[in-house]
């Protein structure tokens, strides 16, 4: 009679070890499959530098933002907006105020350029006219294979494993298979507008 209920008592432990372990292995196995490649060929880390701009003149390419600038901003007009053409970024006439705008002020007002080095993880202030000297780029992806992206890119405190599917619009990544940095750069707070501008080419 206790041996009969010892192996009742021992299968509903194994029972039930079975169901706990059933989900734990089978994240094993999923994370394996996904981060095993990775860990047996490791990513370079990122050798390229990229320009980051903050004003609402900027023209991105449509691979960057899909959005056409300048419009109207703060009720004033640009006189200029900022753009790579043939790898130089450079100052273009934004014509005059669009009819149906109204009266507004038209202002030249520069925006503030930054280069990111990824060696030492640090942005440098730029002035246009020192912008104006780089080679760039404006290919979403720099040439070793590296993304700049926007959003959560990582899984929570307990399976940080596993892509959360999060949209933290605040965080900013500089990610490759197998690799994600988070960056740290000179945006103001809750800038929710593009930023990024081109890779540069160092020549």
């Amino acid at each position: 009679m206790q041996f009969k209920l010892h192996m009742h008592k021992l299968k509903e432990n194994i029972t039930l070890i079975i169901g706990l372990a059933i989900p734990v292995v089978m994240m094993a196995v999923i994370a394996a499959v996904i981060y095993l490649p990775q860990w047996l060929n490791p990513t370079i880390p990122p050798m390229q530098d990229f320009i980051y701009g903050v004003g609402d003149n900027i023209v991105f390419t449509p691979s960057a933002s899909g959005m056409s600038y300048p419009y109207p901003y703060k009720g004033v007009w640009p006189k200029y907006h900022y753009q790579v053409i043939a790898g130089k970024i450079v100052k273009v006439d934004a014509g005059p105020v669009p009819e149906g705008y109204g009266k507004m002020a038209v202002i030249d007002e520069v925006p503030k350029f930054y280069v990111y080095h990824v060696k030492t993880k640090q942005s440098e202030a730029l002035t246009f006219e020192q912008a104006t000297l780089l080679n760039l780029d404006t290919s979403a992806r720099s040439i070793d294979g590296f993304t700049v992206v926007r959003g959560s890119s990582r899984g929570g405190q307990f399976f940080p494993f596993f892509y959360d599917g999060g949209g933290d619009y605040n965080k900013i990544h500089l990610q490759k298979q197998g690799y994600n940095e988070d960056l740290t750069l000179n945006l103001p707070e809750s800038y929710y507008q593009d930023f990024f501008i081109a890779w540069v080419i160092n020549k």
